[in-house]
C-alpha cells in the first residue's frame, strides 16, 4: 500500500500570491481542552476541524488537526496541518478526539 502524504495542500488564496498570517479565532464557545467547539443537529463538532474541511476540501477523518499557531481557538485554514494518529501519543493529542 502507497505511503500517504500528509502535507498541507495550498489554499486558492495562496496561489494567487497573497498569503494571511493572523489567527481567525473562533468567537463561540471554547469546550474544556479550549478548542473551538458547536453543536449541530445534535453532534459536536471542533471548529478547527471544520475549518480545515472547508478550507482545503479534505476531511481530516481519523487525522488530528494541529495547529502551526499553537493558539487552540485559531480557525485559520493556513494555520492547520494533518498528522496521522499515533505519531504523536501526549495528552494534547487526546483532546482532538471527536
Amino acid at each position: 500500500m502507497a505511503k500517504k502524504n500528509y502535507r498541507t495542500p495550498h489554499l486558492p488564496h495562496e496561489k494567487h500570491g497573497e498569503k494571511i498570517d493572523r489567527c481567525w479565532l473562533w468567537k463561540g464557545k471554547p469546550n474544556n481542552s479550549g478548542y473551538g467547539v458547536f453543536k449541530m443537529q445534535g453532534e459536536n463538532y471542533l471548529a478547527h476541524r471544520i475549518a480545515y474541511k472547508l478550507g482545503y476540501g479534505v476531511d481530516p477523518g481519523n487525522n488530528y488537526v494541529r495547529h502551526i499557531c499553537k493558539v487552540k481557538l485559531c480557525c485559520n485554514p493556513a494555520h492547520l496541518f494533518l498528522e496521522p494518529r499515533g505519531k504523536q501519543g501526549d495528552a494534547a493529542s487526546q483532546d482532538e478526539v471527536v
